[in-house]
């Protein structure tokens, strides 16, 4: 009676959407983060505040008592995402993009330096909405501040995952991997 009970609380759980809001706001005073997931009508909140550290990201929640900062994140190095961007890839190619909103607010000292860089930002998100198409609708805007020097980013994302697929997304791509890699999956006949 237990192990049937399991495999149905496994199952329910690998089948369950997950959906994830997630908001981002970096600018000179302080810069934020909150995270929402929902499923089965339960939403988990974290809020709080990001703080670079040397090569360390902290973050500490916004509204609670302060405690010392712990390290939640180190800086991926180049060899460790070489290592593993084919299992990330396709953990990615398994969420399903709801909606993304980028908003950028950049100025600087001078008039032609903010208009070159809100230039540049603009292109820059222009090829990202087009090498997107229509995978992710994205919405993304770009104003110039002319009056004073500051930078604001803000950003949305809406997404949802089912975890059943993306454990087969990754099972998958290993699959093909070993095989391009010259291992041979080899069914033995089973002889009674």
């Amino acid at each position: 009676m237990l192990l049937p009970l399991m495999c149905m609380t496994v199952y329910t759980l690998l089948a369950v959407r997950v959906v994830v809001h997630a908001d981002v706001s970096l600018n000179e005073v302080q810069s934020t983060v909150a995270l929402n997931l929902r499923a089965w009508g339960v939403c988990l909140r974290m809020d709080g505040t990001i703080a670079w550290e040397g090569t360390h990201v902290h973050v500490q929640r916004r509204y609670a008592k302060l405690k010392p900062r712990r390290s939640l994140w180190r800086r991926p190095q180049l060899e460790d995402l070489r290592k593993n961007k084919w299992w990330i890839a396709a953990a990615l190619r398994s969420l399903h993009w709801g909606a993304a909103d980028v908003y950028l607010r950049t100025g600087t000292d001078e008039a032609w330096s903010t208009a070159l860089l809100a230039g540049a930002m603009r292109s820059l998100a222009a090829a990202f909405t087009a090498v997107m198409g229509q995978r992710m609708p994205c919405d993304v805007r770009v104003d110039a501040d002319f009056d004073e020097p500051g930078f604001l980013l803000s950003a949305r994302c809406i997404f949802s995952a089912v975890p059943g697929d993306i454990m087969m997304a990754v099972i998958k791509e290993a699959v093909k991997k070993t095989q391009r890699e010259g291992f041979k999956w080899l069914s033995i006949p089973l002889r009674a």
